[in-house]
């Protein structure tokens, strides 16, 4: 083992790795948990199949959906899914692009959208710039 680098034993597989593999208890906090990365997402993932996990999670999407508005800023097409611009506004923009800018943070997917819609956009007017018109 490398001496620079600080090691922990996860108290759940038992393996010794690097601290950096322990998440933070809390976003500011200087302490870190006792189980590494793996075993809490295996931890949570257990806990999303449970009876109890299944209506934590529903009550969480239930409130996520009250929060949200539901104003139509254009018309849905075959292949179109809903994206909300903000918490009030939805945009209906093609599934395979709303698919492939998946995050799990609402603020990030919104931006990785947006930024994709941009690129879009200039794209189709370059193409429009060097096609003769006539």
């Amino acid at each position: 083992m490398d001496n620079s680098k600080v090691y922990r034993k996860c108290s759940k597989c038992f393996q010794i790795r690097e601290l950096e593999e322990f998440p933070k208890v809390g976003s500011k906090s200087l302490y870190r948990r006792t189980i590494c990365k793996d075993c809490l997402l295996k931890r949570k993932l257990e806990w999303n199949k449970t009876s109890a996990g299944k209506e934590c999670k529903k009550r969480f999407n239930q409130s996520r959906k009250r929060r949200l508005g539901f104003i139509y800023l254009n018309e849905k097409s075959p292949g179109d899914v809903g994206h909300h611009v903000d918490d009030d506004h939805v945009l209906y923009i093609p599934k395979w692009l709303h698919d492939e800018c998946n995050h799990p943070n609402q603020t990030l997917h919104r931006k990785l959208v947006q930024e994709k819609l941009k690129e879009l956009n200039d794209k189709r007017a370059q193409d429009n710039k060097i096609q003769p018109s006539g």
